[in-house]
C-alpha cells in the first residue's frame, strides 16, 4: 500500500539553529555607545530576543536570517508536482523518503528541483518525472532545507538596523512600557514581511 496524494505540508522542525546572531555583540554595544563589559550577558540575551522574535517560522518576518537547517516531513508526494516550502529564503534541499518496501531513498538532484517562485520556495519534480510511490506513514516524505544567510552581512541592513533598535529599545527602556522607535521598527521590516505559506 503507498501514499500518492496531496498531503500538507507539515510544519517543519528545526535541525540545526544559527551559529550566530545578525548583529555581534560589539556591533550592539557599539550602536548603544556601551564602552564597559558590565552588560554584555544582559545585551546577549537582548540580541537573542530581538532576533528570534523575527527569526524562522514562528518569527513576525516568517524567514530564517541566519543559516539554519529545518526538516519538513510529508505523508506522501503530490499529485500536482509542487510541494510548497514554509521557509524562505531556502538555499538547498535534500529529499529522502521511505519506499513501498520501507528502504529509504535518497532523490538525486535531477529527480526534485529546488525553485523560487513569487509565492515561496517550492520543490518541483523536473518535467516527465512521476514522483515515486511511498510507504504509508506521517513521515514518508523527508525534505531537508538548508535556509538563511551565510553570514551576518548578507542580511538585509534594513533587518539588522531594526534589532539594534530592537535592542536599544530593550536596553534603554527595561519595564514594560511604550517606544517612539516601534514605528521605525515596523518601518524597516515591512518589506521584509512573509505571509503564512
Amino acid at each position: 500500500m503507498f501514499l500518492h496524494c496531496d498531503p500538507l505540508v507539515l510544519a517543519p522542525v528545526m535541525v540545526a539553529a544559527p551559529a550566530e546572531a545578525p548583529v555581534s555583540l560589539d556591533e550592539a554595544k557599539a550602536h548603544l555607545r556601551v564602552e564597559h563589559d558590565e552588560d554584555d550577558t544582559l545585551l546577549a540575551v537582548m540580541i537573542d530576543a530581538a532576533t528570534q522574535s523575527l527569526d524562522g517560522r514562528t518569527g513576525t518576518l516568517r524567514r530564517c536570517l541566519m543559516r539554519q537547517t529545518w526538516r519538513v516531513d510529508l505523508p506522501g508526494f503530490p499529485r500536482s508536482g509542487t510541494i510548497p516550502l514554509p521557509l524562505f529564503p531556502v538555499v538547498s534541499i535534500s529529499v529522502t523518503y521511505t519506499d513501498t518496501s520501507g528502504a529509504a531513498v535518497d532523490l538525486v538532484a535531477d529527480e526534485a528541483m529546488l525553485r523560487q517562485t513569487v509565492g515561496g520556495p517550492v520543490v518541483r519534480r523536473p518535467a516527465g518525472i512521476e514522483w515515486p510511490p511511498t510507504a504509508v506513514a506521517d513521515d514518508a516524505v523527508r525534505i531537508t532545507c538548508v535556509c538563511g544567510a551565510a553570514a551576518a552581512a548578507e542580511v538585509p541592513a534594513p533587518i539588522r538596523s531594526a534589532i539594534l533598535l530592537m535592542v536599544g529599545d530593550l536596553y534603554r527602556n527595561r519595564e514594560i512600557g511604550t517606544s517612539g522607535s516601534q514605528a521605525v521598527i515596523g518601518a524597516r521590516l515591512a518589506p521584509y514581511r512573509r505571509g503564512l505559506v
